[in-house]
């Protein structure tokens, strides 16, 4: 397997500019994005948002009442103007540009199919997350509690990422 790595196109350090940077390079109509501290995700995760693409689907994206998962979703080349337009503004917000394209909503539900304990969007952003992750490996039998994974994507949201964004790797 080869990627090709290609730069961000905007200044603004986020996963939207990745997001727009895999969007405008890949060859085909649409692209699976995410992000590369969630070393859980499943690959069946996967599979059901990239089958839940169709015609006319701008975004494909695991969601619960308001709250997106957008960087384990399925973005259109449709969606470039609209993300342009954001990050030309400085907003780095994934999803605010859902508005005004069509979105596509996966259940949480239907991803508990899969992935029970929603383990798949655990981020590690942490040592301390870091730890509960080779937990996991070491303790096969043992899994996140549903308590322990929002509480990460709690914490993820309530502050900056250090991480860079500077590259995008397209597959």
């Amino acid at each position: 397997m080869s990627f090709q790595i290609v730069e961000d196109v905007f200044a603004v350090r986020s996963p939207l500019s990745g997001i727009h940077a895999a969007l405008v390079n890949v060859k085909s109509e649409y692209a699976f994005c995410t992000s590369c501290d969630v070393p859980l995700l499943k690959r069946g995760v996967v599979r059901i948002v990239v089958e839940g693409i169709e015609s006319g689907t701008d975004v494909v994206v695991p969601s619960f009442g308001t709250y997106y998962q957008p960087l384990c979703a399925v973005y259109s080349k449709r969606c470039i103007p609209f993300i342009e337009e954001q990050l030309a503004f400085g907003e780095p917000k994934v999803d605010d540009f859902y508005e005004s394209v069509r979105v596509k909503r996966v259940s949480y539900e239907r991803i508990k199919s899969i992935d029970p304990n929603l383990a798949s969007f655990f981020n590690v952003n942490t040592k301390k997350d870091l730890e509960r992750v080779e937990r996991i490996y070491d303790e096969s039998d043992q899994l996140l509690s549903t308590e322990e994974i929002h509480h990460g994507k709690v914490e993820k949201s309530e502050r900056k990422m250090e991480l860079s964004r500077e590259s995008s790797w397209i597959g």
